[in-house]
């Protein structure tokens, strides 16, 4: 199983589920967003901004809107620093 490396330094690892979700969550029809995410070929040791890059250049090429929306929920879901 490939292991990602998040923000936090922490690793987890790869879920194609989770990040079908994370596409369906930005208004992805669950068509597109299984499209999406089967492209999605990450490499051990990616980070998940990685991942998130190659999911909106994938999203850029189906749905221009649908990027914007993918780029704009994971802003959102950033954690706040205090």
């Amino acid at each position: 199983m490939i292991e990602l490396k998040k923000r936090t330094g922490e690793t987890q690892k790869f879920d194609l589920n989770k990040l079908e979700k994370s596409i369906r969550a930005a208004g992805v029809d669950q068509p597109t967003s299984h499209e999406i995410a089967s492209r999605i070929k990450p490499k051990e040791g990616w980070s998940t901004q990685e991942v998130r890059s190659q999911v909106v250049n994938e999203l850029k090429r189906k749905d221009p809107e649908a990027a914007e929306r993918y780029e704009l929920h994971k802003r959102e879901q950033k954690p706040q620093k205090k």
